[in-house]
């Protein structure tokens, strides 16, 4: 639960910023979005299968780009070894 004690010399305004934030780093609002209609299980599973994939293709992407990363001077090698060959 989180609670925020206000100051004596402190405005509603910095108390409801600092409530706010600890509220947003709890995840109480993303929860209560989440809870706020009911959501089949049959929905459910398709939500997180698709996050899932969603997931399981962003990191293929960036391991991909990791695994054919070839540095510049080797490239330059590369181009002027092809160039000499003709």
């Amino acid at each position: 639960m989180a609670e925020v004690k206000v100051g004596e010399n402190e405005s509603i305004e910095s108390a409801l910023r600092r409530f706010k934030k600890k509220i947003q780093k709890a995840g109480i609002l993303s929860e209560v979005k989440k809870r706020e209609r009911y959501e089949k299980p049959s929905v459910k599973r398709k939500r997180k299968s698709e996050a899932a994939r969603k997931r399981k293709v962003s990191s293929d992407l960036y391991n991909e780009k990791k695994r054919f990363k070839i540095p510049l001077f080797l490239l330059f090698f590369i181009i002027i070894f092809v160039i000499i060959k003709k």
